[in-house]
């Protein structure tokens, strides 16, 4: 019979676990008396980082007098520049070598920080680039800001607030950072109370652009406004309204679905300006560029067909035929038909889709109801409504289905 444990002995689910990862420079903050504090990915090996030597200032040695590893994790390292910042000019700092985590991985050395003292945000240096209002069951809320300036920004010196539409009156204000948090020009932040969250349910393609937010103010699914404001003497640097109405119509459901600002340079408050994320990037784009942003109004659509004879025998070859579309504009819906050379009526294919600046459909040579086609031409017709500029527009692309290629 089974013990039901194994006192005395290892245990039963004992298994090796190693930790192979390689940690590396995260970010780094200057403090108010001229030091700056580094961040790790991982809690490092104190012993290893009590070498000023380890630490290089603008690819020269020598420029740290001291070095303070931070309990109780250490995560993070204190630093003591020789010489203190003169001038806002953005510095890096750089890993000689030697500095491992706690298994003894060695960091990688090719992953350099930038640092600089941070300049006054003013209005219009920051703007609230996206909106998750209304998250999926079980996901938090998050707000993205971009920097648009040419300064280095320390987002510690702000607060969010969600603020009553209709009254103006905030309901709830929090700081950003208990902690120096530097954004440098044109970076994104995305603000949660948890990061973790949000990166299990949407793709990000930069891990290091997100911040907890320690008591959080809520956002509401009904609609509201959220508001990023100068601690300091409580100015304003940017506030947004958003509401389920701004939501692509045709959606049949919203929650999950970010709300993305369509150009950086028209008011935030302008509802629109605001659009649903596209389907093709999951409906929300945090931390880099929205899928919905767009520089002008001048059209350009790019249609492709690759290959345009394909052959579905099971020969691994050409087995399906690839529908490439890339727009310069955001907001397109698409519904692709399919035609045989008669013009009767094979396949919806794609049925009001939400695309982003490029999609990709695939024809596996089968009609509506799942059979094989016949072998011969077939027309692509494919209709292209842009919601951002309430235009539509017709294309038709043929492709042959072949039994071999």
């Amino acid at each position: 019979a089974d013990p039901g444990g194994t006192p005395g002995k290892i245990n039963s689910v004992f298994a090796s676990n190693p930790d192979t990862l390689r940690p590396y420079l995260k970010r780094a903050a200057l403090l108010d008396d001229g030091s700056i504090r580094v961040y790790f990915s991982e809690p490092m090996d104190s012993l290893s980082l009590f070498q000023e030597a380890n630490f290089l200032l603008d690819n020269l040695g020598g420029d740290f007098s001291q070095v303070v590893p931070q309990p109780p994790g250490y995560s993070s390292v204190w630093l003591k520049p020789v010489q203190a910042f003169a001038d806002t000019s953005i510095h890096r700092i750089a890993i000689a070598g030697g500095v491992t985590d706690c298994a003894g991985n060695q960091i990688l050395e090719e992953k350099i920080l930038r640092v600089a003292k941070p300049s006054r945000a003013d209005s219009g240096d920051l703007i609230i680039d996206e909106v998750l209002f209304d998250p999926l069951e079980g996901g938090v809320a998050y707000v993205e800001l971009l920097n648009m300036s040419k300064k280095v920004l320390d987002v510690s010196t702000l607060t969010i607030a969600s603020v009553d539409p209709d009254t103006d009156e905030i309901q709830k204000e929090s700081t950003v950072s208990s902690e120096g948090f530097l954004l440098f020009p044109k970076e994104y932040l995305v603000l949660s109370e948890s990061q973790e969250m949000v990166k299990k349910q949407y793709l990000t393609e930069n891990a290091d652009a997100f911040l907890d937010v320690a008591d959080m103010p809520s956002l509401y699914v009904g609609g509201g406004a959220v508001m990023i404001s100068r601690t300091s003497d409580r100015s304003c640097m940017e506030k947004i309204f958003y509401h389920p109405e701004m939501q692509f119509s045709l959606l049949n459901r919203i929650d999950g679905v970010a709300l993305e600002r369509i150009s950086y340079y028209r008011p935030g408050v302008d509802p629109t300006n605001w659009h649903s994320a596209a389907a093709t990037v999951g409906f929300g784009t945090p931390g880099y560029k929205n899928s919905i942003y767009y520089y002008d109004l001048k059209m350009t659509t790019e249609i492709n067909i690759i290959p345009t004879i394909f052959s579905p025998n099971g020969d691994g070859y050409h087995e399906y035929a690839t529908l490439q579309i890339s727009f310069n504009l955001p907001g397109y819906v698409v519904n692709v038909y399919l035609y045989n050379s008669k013009g009767q009526f094979v396949r919806h294919l794609i049925k009001n889709i939400l695309t982003g600046a490029n999609c990709t459909f695939i024809w596996d040579g089968t009609d509506e109801e799942g059979r094989k086609c016949d072998i011969g031409l077939y027309v692509f017709y494919i209709e292209i409504f842009n919601d951002v500029i309430s235009k539509k527009h017709i294309f038709k692309k043929s492709v042959i289905l072949s039994d071999v290629f």
